[in-house]
């Protein structure tokens, strides 16, 4: 449970979703499917309405670039894809080094979500005629 202001942890789910899309197309420029011409990056999410499940997931997934292999190590990037998401989200991250090309999959319960992404859109609509 968060004990901070309803906008700071807005704030904190844009932040983290932000840093973890730069982190994975910086990656994917210097290293994977946007390093030739040929590769492209799939970038889909789903809102799930099943009750007794209900998530938000968005996924990445990495085609026609060099093939991937596992890195020797992990570094700072790795950290904010995987542990930065799942703290301040409070979901769970993965990340598959697939041959074909990375994939990473962010799944958030709605009870995470809903509430910052309500107030978001109550907030935009404010802004339309």
């Amino acid at each position: 449970m968060s004990y901070l202001p309803e906008d700071k942890r807005r704030t904190q789910t844009a932040l983290a979703l932000t840093m973890a899309l730069h982190e994975l197309c910086t990656n994917a420029i210097k290293y994977g499917a946007l390093f030739n011409d040929r590769g492209n990056v799939i970038l889909d999410w789903s809102v799930s309405e099943n009750p007794s499940n209900d998530k938000f997931q968005l996924r990445w997934r990495e085609r026609g670039g060099p093939t991937v292999t596992v890195p020797a190590r992990t570094g700072f990037g790795s950290r904010i894809i995987d542990e930065y998401c799942k703290a301040q989200l409070g979901g769970d991250a993965s990340l598959l080094f697939n041959p074909k090309g990375v994939e990473w999959t962010l799944d958030v319960p709605m009870s995470s979500m809903a509430k910052r992404m309500t107030d978001r859109v109550s907030e935009s609509a404010d802004y339309w005629p």
